[in-house]
């Protein structure tokens, strides 16, 4: 998830956040500039313009005062709201402000006396959705360690090579992953990885579950954590180290998909997540409110998922982490949790829309949803049918440095956009830009004279770019990955000596300055909300010895978001395949599942 205007206009704003003479010529030319609104979208992005003024204030205040912890505002929803809902478990067992913060302290502690890492060290986590991981999460950002929520489709390779890049001191695991986790032991323990098992059973003994049987460092549970209180009870501690956290310490790490074959992990600083969480951000000033019950449907290793759980905290809201998404039941289980808001991923929308009409469709009380990917076929449709107020459609991405938002209130105008920015914001923002690509090297067309890059047309799809700072506070980068981060990285742009942040998707903007999505770039495709590297997938088919060639591409399926994986592949002579199970198992099903297994 980028950080939204914070990070999208950081050298323009933060010039005109102390600028009195910017403030008031942004308020006249509002006055003076009606008659251009529906031309050039002036009153809008003079609309946009201000509140990026107003965060990139806020954000300078919070650094002035100190208060450089992504936590900042979860510590004053505690304070305000001590007794509200915070957490709402699948089971309806509830956590409040104060008891999620008393037990997150609590984890803080333990890692770093119990287990023994430090502030700095990263801390991996392979959960389900559920209010377990949310705990840990808190509690690993109070610790001021690095978060890494894994991707619980991954086994083997895959799963090795995201904790090693992350650099993990540790992997804290439910029981459904303990086959995991066991099948590359001799691999955690040679990193050096420290295994915690989060046991459900020791707080709600009713539940089946299998204990691990391989050796752990320690078990850890809530009841645990209580019957350690005297040592772990150390609010005074936590509130230090929160305090005296810099703004470009390390955050999180979230995986995304990487063109060489295995993910990559994209490093989020403390700052990043400031400007994201303001309480003038527009997206945090609209999802969620105070009042709102939002759900998690997206599993938590996505921005999807634990971006909104972040909002809920910051917001004062209450937060529900869905298990697991049932486009059949997902409206009555939005009901039964009293759930008014969620983020949403394209695919599930569709899913949701392609259901026979049921008395639920209505009968829930979601009127204001936020998320990416919701296409022009089913946007007006989903947004009437389901009794949607407003649909907050934005385009972003984790390891991004530009985003865009459209906020739908109904209407034929925008439908199927990511959003829409005039002249007047383009070019005090410089975000987004689109530039020319050659189609079959996908590396930036420039210019033979200058040598900088060509923006695009109107009506032509170019690659998106955001504004970088090489070194800055709240700018992405990769984990132990320093090729991949420059390879983001373009320079001499549009002027020498300037730095721009590759998005890695195609964009076009229309001629009333309107911005669509159209199609990833690299060697990548997007299947059932999960970015797939085709290299991944070709190597590991590259691995049967009877398999002369595989070229692995994407292509679209009616019906479908996104493109499903398809490979062409030359046979040996006399060769057979290998077994599918044994593909599929080692692949993860986001990859190789009965939609896309086309050989």
């Amino acid at each position: 998830m980028a950080s939204f205007v914070s990070n999208n206009l950081p050298a323009a704003l933060m010039g005109l956040a102390s600028s009195p003479a910017a403030v008031g010529l942004a308020a006249g030319a509002l006055g003076a500039s009606m008659y251009l609104d529906a031309r050039h979208n002036v009153v809008a992005d003079l609309k946009i313009i201000n509140q990026g003024i107003s965060i990139a204030k806020y954000i300078q205040q919070q650094v002035e005062l100190g208060r450089n912890h992504c936590l900042t505002r979860f510590q004053e929803s505690v304070a305000r709201l001590p007794g509200k809902c915070a957490i709402r478990g699948s089971d309806f067992r509830e956590w409040t402000y104060a008891q999620a913060d008393k037990s997150s302290t609590r984890i803080a502690a333990y890692l770093l006396d119990k287990v023994g890492i430090q502030s700095g060290d990263t801390v991996a986590l392979m959960f389900e959705n559920n209010p377990q991981i949310l705990l840990c999460m808190l509690g690993i950002f109070k610790a001021r360690c690095v978060m890494t929520p894994q991707n619980t489709n991954l086994r083997g390779a895959a799963l090795l090579h995201c904790l090693r890049i992350s650099g993990s001191k540790v992997l804290i695991f439910e029981s459904v992953y303990n086959s995991a986790v066991n099948e590359i032991l001799p691999d955690i323990q040679k990193l050096g990885i420290k295994i915690v098992f989060w046991s459900h059973t020791d707080d709600v003994p009713n539940i089946k579950e299998e204990r691990p049987t391989f050796k752990v460092h320690s078990t850890l549970s809530e009841t645990i954590l209580e019957r350690s209180k005297a040592d772990l009870d150390q609010p005074e501690r936590i509130a230090k180290i929160i305090k005296d956290t810099k703004p470009t310490d390390p955050a999180y790490v979230i995986y995304t998909s990487g063109t060489t074959g295995l993910p990559k992990g994209g490093l989020r600083d403390h700052f990043a997540l400031i400007g994201l969480l303001a309480p003038n951000n527009p997206i945090s000033m609209e999802f969620p409110k105070e009042h709102d019950v939002m759900v998690g449907a997206s599993p938590l290793y996505h921005t999807q998922a634990f971006i909104p759980f972040m909002l809920s905290m910051s917001n004062g809201a209450t937060f529900v982490p869905l298990r697991k998404f049932s486009a059949s039941r997902f409206w009555q289980q939005c009901i039964d949790y009293q759930v008014t808001s969620f983020w949403y991923i394209g695919e599930m929308l569709r899913y949701l829309t392609v259901q026979p009409p049921r008395p639920t469709d209505r009968a829930h009380k979601v009127r204001r949803i936020g998320g990416v990917g919701l296409r022009k076929d089913i946007f007006r449709e989903f947004f009437d049918r389901f009794g949607m107020e407003i649909i907050l459609e934005f385009y972003a991405a984790s390891d991004g440095t530009s985003s865009i938002f459209h906020a739908y209130y109904g209407g034929v105008e925008g439908i199927g956009s990511v959003g829409r920015r005039g002249p007047l914001l383009r070019w005090i923002s410089g975000a987004p830009r689109l530039i020319k690509v050659d189609e079959a090297t996908e590396e930036p067309v420039r210019d033979p004279v200058s040598g900088l890059c060509i923006e695009a047309k109107v009506g032509e799809a170019g690659d998106c770019i955001g504004l970088y700072e090489v070194g800055g506070p709240g700018q992405p980068t990769y984990k132990n990955n320093d090729a991949a981060t420059n390879k983001k990285i373009l320079r001499d742009v549009f002027v020498k000596g300037d730095t721009w942040w590759r998005m890695g998707d195609l964009l076009m903007r229309d001629a009333n300055d309107w911005y669509y999505f159209k199609d990833r770039i690299g060697d990548t495709y997007r299947w059932k909300s999960e970015n797939v590297s085709t290299m991944e997938v070709g190597n590991l088919l590259m691995e049967y010895k009877g398999l002369q060639e595989a070229n692995v591409y994407g292509v679209e399926v009616p019906g479908n978001d996104g493109r499903a994986g398809m490979a062409a592949v030359v046979l040996h002579e006399n060769s057979k395949m290998r077994n599918r199970d044994e593909v599929m198992a080692e692949l993860g099903r986001h990859v190789l599942d009965d939609a896309t297994w086309r050989l």
